[in-house]
């Protein structure tokens, strides 16, 4: 049984590898160290949690933007990954659009997605786009990769500033 379900994350991410690659030959942005008082916070299970400065990397381009964590002391983060230019809306992340809105993730150092499991969704809404700065607020229930009956993680009362490099 255990066989299958690593067969299943393998082609589970191999398919979502394949249907996110552009079509131009062009490489892929290189996330850069945000810098300007950029924050991600939010409440992991109840508990304060807290990115900023230099433990977020971030890119946006013309498939869309990723803002995530690099916090290498603690293992642990947000890392959210939505498709399109980013305008002010309301996206709802799960397992049956992953491909097309994006995904939601905490690391703790297990990773917790709402890309998976059936069970799992999230909601990112971007409340301000001022050149490339964005503001939003975000929610969700992840479940770990290939266990959607076991517990979910449960983030609440997420927030986030992010500057994009130019």
């Amino acid at each position: 049984m255990k066989t299958i379900q690593i067969t299943i994350a393998i082609l589970f991410i191999t398919l979502f590898s394949i249907s996110c690659s552009s079509s131009d030959d062009s490489p892929a942005p290189t996330p850069t160290p945000a810098t300007n008082n950029n924050f991600i916070r939010c409440n992991v299970d109840g508990v304060a949690y807290e990115i900023t400065d230099n433990q977020i990397f971030n890119y946006k381009d013309s498939a869309g933007f990723n803002i995530a964590f690099n916090n290498t002391v603690l293992t642990t983060g947000i890392d959210m990954a939505l498709k399109g230019v980013p305008t002010v809306q309301t996206y709802t992340c799960n397992s049956t659009n992953i491909t097309t809105v994006g995904r939601l993730q905490y690391q703790s150092p297990d990773t917790y997605t709402t890309a998976f499991c059936s069970t799992s969704s999230g909601i990112v809404t971007i409340t301000a786009v001022n050149g490339n700065t964005i503001e939003g607020t975000f929610s969700f229930s992840g479940k770990r990769l290939l266990m959607c009956t076991a517990a979910a993680k449960v983030i609440t009362n997420g927030t986030f500033k992010i500057t994009y490099p130019n």
